[in-house]
């Protein structure tokens, strides 16, 4: 790489401050045209920490602002600058994952377990409370975006036609992709139980992400004989690891499908009656409506309601309570419901069909 050699001095040390380039052994400023004409070769330094400052800022007011797109932009540029960072290195990736199509959902949940180990040594490899803020931070948002994933999975392949949903390639492709995503929490959660010792706090946060592995894998084979829902084997291992390791701490845990019904035994709005904190108010009228009317009128709708009750309780029942739960969903179902009230479905109380 080309270097600037000072023309007063003939010092190659010569760094870019503001809009000039100054000589750090005589103090000659250039402008960067009278730069360019004093280049020799060799290596030339450049403090870019003003422009990093700069991208980690807009990186965290996106992240704020749930801008996506921008969030894994700036993070990827601060992390091309900073390569030791953990939040920049993280988050250019996490955010990535929630601007892709549906064929890139398997290789966003790869390359995202792939960098947990790395994740892992940058976030431990912090002292104190910014060590535990930071795991608690990571463990909170791949809890997150593996739920994100997996429902982007699910909701893919029901868009798929009858013909291609039977075929063995789209199943094979659905049982992997299935795997990476459920391997997030899983890994992360041995990476957790490695290395929280004796801190409560890590250790019930490595609990909840392994119970977020485990909702994955245990209902995505809930149909059973249907090949497309048939699990890998190593994975159904992982959870059963993971399992031991919960009862460590909680001893009467189990690895169960919840059945389906609320308290009048009947299907329920499991998820949007826990971010509302009611089975009756307009919101989940709205939802309740277009669950019958809609998703209820076809087969893979129906298909899609019946993976929803099989999976949406365990997620209240574990996750229910937490605020990043409640976080996560009220912004998605405050649009939906906004959208199907414009559409004209109703939000006045309503008495749920059969299911």
């Amino acid at each position: 790489m080309k270097a600037i050699q000072c023309e007063m001095c003939g010092s190659n040390d010569v760094l870019k401050d503001g809009e000039y380039y100054v000589c750090q052994h005589c103090g000659t400023k250039y402008t960067a045209e009278a730069a360019k004409k004093l280049m020799v070769e060799g290596t030339v330094k450049i403090d870019t920490s003003e422009t990093t400052r700069k991208y980690l800022q807009l990186a965290r007011r996106a992240k704020e602002t749930k801008d996506n797109v921008n969030a894994a932009k700036y993070y990827s540029l601060v992390a091309e600058e900073c390569p030791d960072d953990w939040e920049s290195t993280f988050y250019s990736t996490y955010f990535s994952c929630f601007d892709i199509k549906n064929g890139e959902i398997g290789s966003a949940a790869l390359l995202l377990k792939n960098k947990l180990e790395t994740i892992g040594k940058m976030v431990f490899a912090l002292e104190g409370e910014e060590r535990k803020k930071a795991a608690i931070e990571v463990t909170d948002s791949l809890i997150t975006v593996s739920f994100m994933l997996d429902t982007a999975s699910v909701a893919y392949l029901h868009s798929l036609p009858t013909t291609m949903i039977a075929d063995e390639k789209v199943g094979a492709d659905y049982r992997a992709r299935t795997v990476n995503i459920s391997e997030i929490p899983l890994i992360w959660g041995n990476i957790l139980y490695d290395n929280a010792e004796t801190d409560s706090t890590l250790r019930k946060k490595c609990v909840v992400s392994y119970k977020a592995g485990i909702t994955i894998i245990a209902n995505h084979h809930l149909f059973e004989g249907k090949t497309v829902y048939h699990i890998f084997d190593e994975a159904i291992r992982m959870s059963e690891h993971a399992a031991n390791r919960i009862r460590e701490v909680e001893p009467e845990f189990q690895i169960k499908r919840e059945k389906p019904t609320n308290e009048n035994g009947k299907s329920g709005c499991y998820v949007a009656t826990c971010v509302y904190g009611s089975y009756d108010c307009p919101q989940v009228w709205t939802l309740r409506r277009y669950r019958d009317n809609t998703l209820g009128s076809t087969w893979y709708g129906r298909l899609f309601i019946k993976l929803y009750y099989a999976i949406s309780p365990t997620l209240v029942k574990w996750f229910g309570k937490t605020k990043w739960f409640k976080k996560l969903w009220q912004g998605k179902l405050d649009r939906m419901v906004k959208k199907l009230n414009e559409k004209g479905v109703e939000n006045t109380p309503y008495q749920d069909k059969q299911w």
